[in-house]
């Protein structure tokens, strides 16, 4: 079957435009799902790399192209899906610190959530069914990347308390010398 090459929704070739987000389509512009997984992960690469972009600007669009990507109803195509955001949830979410969440918060919180909508179609198909009840135990270990998310904020804020605190003893350092 082909799928979008914008979000990855399956495509029957009946229409002119797919049905998910609107991307025209033709016969030379479908692939399959494998492709459109390594098309997707390219796409992303190019853009993290834009020069003269801001970092909030990437950070959006990337999030933007997360949240818009399609989740596939077949099973083979879910669990390839389950694998590619499971590797890229846990690649941004192992590396999240107070230094650097809000540069990558958006990206990770993206994944996560579209981690929650893979999760939930699958348990609605499980009924048993192995494969599918371990692509829901990888996506259920990526609740520890929120909490991870939740304590680098909370620390990025301990941080910068501190170092408030810090420039205002400094400041009436300052201020108590000057009067000297």
């Amino acid at each position: 079957m082909s799928v979008c090459p914008k979000c990855g929704a399956p495509e029957d070739g009946s229409h002119l435009k797919c049905e998910f987000c609107g991307n025209p389509i033709s016969t030379e512009n479908t692939f399959n799902y494998e492709t459109f997984l390594k098309q997707f992960g390219d796409k992303m690469i190019i853009i993290a790399s834009k020069k003269g972009e801001s970092d909030e600007d990437i950070q959006t669009a990337l999030a933007s192209i997360i949240t818009q990507l399609y989740i596939p109803s077949d099973k083979k195509h879910l669990l390839l899906l389950t694998s590619f955001v499971v590797g890229s949830a846990q690649t941004i979410g192992s590396s999240i610190s107070y230094m650097n969440v809000s540069s990558q918060s958006k990206i990770l919180i993206a994944w996560l959530g579209k981690s929650i909508e893979i999760s939930t179609k699958l348990k609605l198909m499980s009924r048993g069914d192995p494969q599918i009840a371990q692509a829901v135990t990888l996506l259920d270990g990526l609740e520890k990347y929120r909490e991870n998310l939740q304590k680098a904020w909370s620390g990025l804020w301990k941080f910068l308390i501190a170092m408030g605190m810090i420039l205002a003893v400094c400041l009436f350092i300052i201020k108590f010398v000057s009067k000297i």
